[in-house]
C-alpha cells in the first residue's frame, strides 16, 4: 500500500515538473506560419489533429512540412528574400543544435530561419518589453513600436518605412515608404530626375543648352567669331580689288 502511494506521489511530482515546460513552448510549425503573416489552424484528419498553414494562394499545407521546405515551395521565407531553403547539419551554424532549417544566400552564407525571423518558442506576454512572435504593433504596441519588423504593416507616419510593408509588397500603405514625386522646374535635381528627362533642374553636358527641357547641341561662339573674321577678310579683299580695277580719277 505504501509503495503504491509512493508511486502516485512520484508520478504527480514528475507532472508538476514537466507541465510548466510543455505549456511554456509553442509549436514551431505554427510559429513559423504566423511569423510570415499566414493563417494557422488545426484540422481534424483520420489520423488525428494536424496543424496546417494557409498560404496566400489559399493552399493548405502541413505546417511542419512547410517549415522544413517540403511543401508550399515559393511561399517559404527563404524564397521571399531571394535565397534557398536548406537543411543544415552544423552545430555552429544552428546555434548549438544538431540540425536546423536555414536560408542559403548567393554568396554561400547560411543563416537559420529562426534567427532571420527572430523566432522564439516562448509564449509571448504583452507588456514585457519583448516583441515576441505573435505580437505586433496592432495587438501589442507596448512591446512592438511602429516601423519595426513584426509581421504587421502598421502604416504609421513616423519617418520610418515599415519593412513589413515592403516585405508584403504593400509599401503604399505606409506614407513613409512612398516617395514624393519630383517636380521638374524647381531648380533642384531630385531623385528620379536626369539631364535627359529634366535638364531644367539637372542641366546639360558641356556643349549643350537646355531648350524646352531638352538638351540641344549648340555651336561654340568661337566658330561664329572665326566665321565673322573670314567674312570681314573677304569683304576687305573685294573692296581692295575694286579700288585696283577702278582707280579714282
Amino acid at each position: 500500500m505504501l509503495y503504491k502511494i509512493f508511486q502516485c506521489l512520484l508520478f504527480a511530482s514528475l507532472l508538476l515538473f514537466f507541465i510548466p515546460i510543455s505549456f511554456g513552448l509553442k509549436d514551431l510549425g505554427e510559429t513559423y506560419c504566423e511569423a510570415l503573416n499566414y493563417t494557422f489552424k488545426i484540422e481534424k484528419t483520420e489520423l488525428g489533429e494536424k496543424g496546417v498553414c494557409i498560404l496566400p494562394n489559399n493552399q493548405a499545407v502541413d505546417a511542419w512540412a512547410f517549415y522544413e521546405g517540403k511543401e508550399g515551395k515559393g511561399y517559404d521565407y527563404c524564397s521571399l528574400i531571394n535565397s534557398s531553403l536548406i537543411i543544415v547539419k552544423d552545430k555552429k551554424i544552428c546555434r548549438g543544435v544538431d540540425e536546423c532549417v536555414a536560408c542559403e544566400f548567393l554568396n554561400g552564407t547560411k543563416v537559420p530561419v529562426m534567427v532571420l525571423l527572430n523566432i522564439s518558442l516562448k509564449e509571448e506576454v504583452c507588456g514585457d518589453g519583448i516583441c515576441a512572435i505573435g505580437e505586433n504593433y496592432g495587438n501589442c504596441p507596448q512591446d512592438c513600436p511602429s516601423g519595426g519588423r513584426d509581421g504587421y504593416c502598421d502604416g504609421v507616419k513616423d519617418s520610418i518605412c515599415d519593412p513589413d510593408c515592403v516585405f508584403f509588397k504593400t509599401p503604399e500603405k505606409d506614407p513613409d515608404c512612398v516617395k514624393e514625386k519630383s517636380i521638374c522646374g524647381n531648380r533642384i535635381c531630385e531623385t528620379g530626375e536626369t539631364q535627359e528627362n529634366c535638364c531644367k533642374d539637372c542641366g546639360c553636358p558641356s556643349g549643350y543648352n537646355c531648350i524646352e527641357n531638352k538638351c540641344v547641341k549648340t555651336t561654340s561662339p568661337l566658330i561664329y567669331l572665326i566665321f565673322a573674321l573670314i567674312l570681314a577678310i573677304l569683304v576687305a579683299i573685294v573692296i581692295l580689288q575694286s579700288k585696283k580695277f577702278h582707280p579714282q580719277s
